[in-house]
């Protein structure tokens, strides 16, 4: 049986149609709601005069937004969504995460819980996220995971347009030969080119190079230290050079070469041999 409710903003179809009372109805055996720019399908599902509620398998699809939940609350006045129970949304990227809040009108939400962010073969964790159509924000100390790279800061924020990452305080990273820390990475996945802002810091196995700012260019493999300090360690003691601008040469295990462009000075202590890898 077919029941079509069109005193409302939407219409319903389901298998099953029971009438509780006079502001509850049941619907059974499969659900699907039609409204402007929203469709939604359940198992089951009730109404009230103020929200419609699915259950089981939900799927929503709102503009270019693609929703999963075990169980969703529709706000009509509103035009609010509540999910709760394994979402997962979808555009370009794919967001997880335990509950949901959406806006169809703004075409923005917030997810919260077990967050997970997932776009290409990157892949990030964290407590909560906000996000847009051109901006997602993570929360709760993320953990961004790309091949060869792990950071972690207390929150990150992605611009969908041009595949630039955010990093913000606290920020720690660390691949397979060099590690480091920062207040502030900046991150284009696009033009391969990060930028370290604030007490920058980074090391690699016997060296290690600090300044106000580090921009490190991913294909050519170099790395510029504004008023920066490059320290190698040899078996014969260790070498310090510092300058204006610190350009640095490197290969995936190690420092190729280190350039000073101004202000160049240099200093070697015999038997020095040693490297902390902390400040």
């Amino acid at each position: 049986m077919i029941f079509l409710l069109i005193m409302t903003p939407y219409r319903i179809e389901a298998g099953f149609v029971e009438i509780i009372n006079r502001n509850k109805t049941l619907f059974r055996n499969g659900v699907k709601v039609y409204s402007e720019d929203l469709y939604i399908e359940a198992l089951r599902g009730s109404e009230t005069s103020n929200y419609l509620e699915l259950l089981d398998s939900v799927y929503v699809k709102s503009k270019e937004t693609q929703i999963i939940a075990n169980r969703l609350y529709y706000y009509t006045p509103y035009k609010k969504l509540f999910a709760k129970g394994d979402i997962k949304i979808w555009r370009k990227d794919t967001i997880k995460g335990d509950s949901l809040v959406y806006d169809r009108e703004s075409d923005t939400g917030e997810m919260f819980g077990n967050l997970i962010y997932i776009s290409d073969s990157i892949i990030i964790r964290g407590n909560s996220a906000n996000f847009s159509r051109d901006i997602v924000r993570v929360k709760g100390r993320p953990r961004f995971n790309s091949p060869g790279m792990i950071i972690l800061s207390d929150s990150i924020i992605y611009f969908t347009e041009d595949s630039t990452f955010l990093f913000f305080s606290n920020v720690q990273f660390e691949g397979s030969e060099i590690k480091g820390s920062s207040e502030i990475l900046e991150h284009s996945t696009n033009k391969k080119h990060s930028t370290l802002f604030d007490s920058p810091y980074i090391f690699q196995a016997l060296d290690s190079i600090t300044g106000i700012r580090i921009d490190i260019d991913h294909r050519d493999k170099t790395l510029s230290a504004l008023d920066g300090i490059a320290i190698n360690y040899t078996e014969e003691g260790r070498n310090k050079v510092e300058g204006d601008t610190v350009k640095v040469y490197y290969n995936e295990k190690s420092i190729d070469s280190v350039v000073v462009l101004q202000g160049a000075q240099g200093r070697f202590i015999k038997d020095e041999t040693g490297i902390e890898e902390s400040r």
